[in-house]
């Protein structure tokens, strides 16, 4: 692994154009019509499927395990990360590709970003308000109607993701200016960034804030995100000199990661256990400032796994999957609930009766994500793949590369 690590990534075919430089030419020439396309982030595309599966665990932990067990709360500790990693890539992938918009581009932009979140959302919150009404019956048309649009405001279940995105995407100009206007003062950016969501998420952990901004509505809101997506918009700010130096010190950060753990996990253990001076909300609480730490911890260390993934000396399944894991990831994290929803109808966590809890957990998590895969996969072919599988339709049969003139029959280079 250290070989691995230590060897630097080849470099791209085209450098991708500096942030400031970017800023400044869209600036001189704002009708510029087209915008030149940055070399894709496949390694950040590999950390997609990884928290894909995080999300599930989490799921499946909290529908198919026993709440009342210290282990389930232990590994929900960890599970969570997925949400922050969720805004940390978004915002990451978001300002590599767009560092700087013309005074024309934004409403190319805007058309481009509703369209790969609304449409996916409004489809979907359909599916799981018609999938309600199958378990519970049709009761004051009213009611239900209400029912429908407050989903529609809050997100249904894992959908609020989509609810939290779309506020980022709102305030993308301001964020793009922060992030311009402090280019040579990231640290102190940052560090105040920590400063806030410490005190933001102490404050919410114990309940010293307003009602609204507790349980429910505390997941929904993107301030308390604010510091996984700065930095996932300064790692991308600095994409070149961030991504070589997590490489470079990638024993170091996994040592920091495991005695985060370490610390959250023992954190847990004194809070689950009523302890003097730990017992401070819910002991497995997303929102709690020592969990900071691990947040970050993890993240790295799904970003250096996603960079094993996505090497090109790896062998050519390996990369396809991970390539498919990274296009089906969004369709997986729609539709999951609707294969967690029928295994709970059919009885599936009454198995812990006669089999541990962690092999029936377990053997959900494995067939969500499967069950979930296929059913993007067939939905990616179908029309209207936008709306359900979140991407362009795809062909059902791979197209067929034929060999340029003088091709020696050489293992082409992957791309």
């Amino acid at each position: 692994m250290s070989a691995i690590l230590d060897t630097p990534q080849p470099e791209p075919p085209a450098q991708p154009v500096p942030a400031a430089e970017a800023t400044r030419t869209a600036e001189a020439t704002p009708a510029a019509p087209a915008r030149r396309r940055r070399p894709r982030l496949v390694h950040v595309d590999a950390m997609r499927p990884i928290k894909q599966f995080g999300v599930v665990s989490t799921h499946s932990l909290q529908n198919f395990a026993p709440q009342a067990s210290l282990g389930v709360g232990a590994s929900l500790m960890l599970t969570h990360v997925t949400r922050f990693a969720f805004m940390f890539i978004s915002a990451a992938m978001l300002v590599y590709a767009y560092p700087a918009v013309g005074r024309g581009g934004w409403r190319t932009f805007w058309r481009r970003r509703l369209l790969a979140v609304v449409l996916p959302y409004v489809t979907w919150t359909v599916v799981y308000f018609g999938l309600g009404l199958g378990e519970n019956g049709i009761g004051d048309a009213t009611k239900d109607v209400g029912h429908f649009f407050w989903l529609l405001l809050s997100g249904y279940d894992q959908l609020y993701f989509l609810v939290v995105l779309l506020q980022f995407y709102l305030i993308y100009p301001a964020f793009l200016w922060l992030l311009r206007r402090t280019e040579h003062h990231h640290w102190w950016l940052l560090g105040a960034s920590v400063a806030v969501e410490a005190a933001l998420l102490s404050a919410e952990h114990w309940n010293l804030v307003p009602f609204w901004m507790l349980n429910q509505s505390a997941t929904r809101e993107l301030w308390n995100y604010q510091l996984f997506v700065l930095a996932g918009g300064v790692m991308a700010w600095h994409y070149q000199a961030v991504h070589h130096w997590l490489v470079q010190h990638w024993k170091g950060l996994l040592v920091a990661m495991v005695a985060a753990v370490g610390f959250s996990e023992g954190w847990y253990l004194l809070a689950a256990h009523q302890v003097p001076g730990f017992r401070t909300g819910y002991p497995s609480d997303p929102f709690q400032p020592v969990e900071i730490p691990l947040y970050l911890g993890l993240i790295c260390a799904i970003y250096l796994l996603g960079v094993l993934l996505a090497r090109e000396s790896n062998p050519r399944w390996l990369r396809r999957l991970v390539q498919a894991g990274a296009d089906y990831s969004y369709g997986i994290y729609l539709s999951q609930v609707l294969f967690l929803t029928a295994l709970v109808y059919f009885g599936w966590p009454r198995l812990d009766r006669d089999v541990p809890w962690p092999v029936v957990t377990l053997g959900g998590i494995v067939i969500i994500y499967a069950a979930a895969t296929v059913l993007t996969w067939v939905l990616a072919r179908l029309p209207g793949s936008r709306a359900t599988a979140g991407i362009p339709r795809k062909p059902w049969r791979r197209p067929v590369v034929l060999a340029p003139p003088g091709w020696t029959g050489c293992r082409p280079r992957a791309g």
